[in-house]
């Protein structure tokens, strides 16, 4: 099916990229993730900047947690991105070697690579819970007078490992299905 535009196909007749995953999951999934990961990364920005102003212009309603908090809010933006940067494959690969091969090895050791990224992403999961766990248990919290609840903090590995994990696998689908590398989402595709 196509529509009034020449050249382009609607929704239903473009492959999928990731590989059998629906179109509109993958980019409800990486639009919940980049508008978390944005704006936990652009608040960190803001309250950085408000803390600039407020120190030069009235140092007195200059926030004195802003470096603390500021750490917590860029560290749980950047990890919750890396699910998005695995499942679109656009993370760095060493695969200089891995180009001067046949199609097929490429292929095999692309899935091979996700699978055993999914094994590694698993075991952070599992060991990044166990810490955020034993954060929570044992009540621990920041050193500051903030006293900021270190399992919160502690969380974003266990949470980032498994969005990596689920990347990992959607990309391992993808190259099984004859998916194009990049962008899972289909509204990207050129076609």
């Amino acid at each position: 099916m196509t529509d009034a535009t020449p050249g382009r196909t609607d929704d239903a007749a473009r492959p999928s990229r990731t590989g059998g995953v629906p179109g509109t999951l993958m980019r409800v999934w990486g639009a919940v993730e980049a508008l978390i990961a944005g704006g936990l990364v652009a608040g960190a920005l803001i309250l950085i900047m408000y803390t600039v102003l407020a120190r030069w212009l009235a140092p007195e309603f200059a926030p004195y947690i802003t470096e603390e908090v500021t750490v917590y809010m860029v560290m749980w933006g950047v990890l919750l991105a890396v699910g998005t940067v695995t499942r679109e494959r656009q993370h760095i690969r060493a695969d200089l070697v891995v180009q001067l091969m046949p199609v097929s090895a490429q292929r095999a050791l692309d899935v091979l690579a996700n699978l055993v990224g999914v094994a590694f992403a698993l075991f952070l999961a599992w060991f990044g819970y166990r810490v955020a766990y034993e954060a929570w248990d044992f009540g621990d919290v920041s050193a500051t007078t903030l006293r900021f609840p270190l399992w919160i903090y502690y969380s974003c590995l266990p949470v980032a490992a498994v969005a990596m994990a689920l990347g990992h696998a959607v990309a391992a689908i993808a190259i099984l299905t004859g998916a194009p590398e990049g962008h899972t989402d289909p509204k990207d595709d050129p076609a």
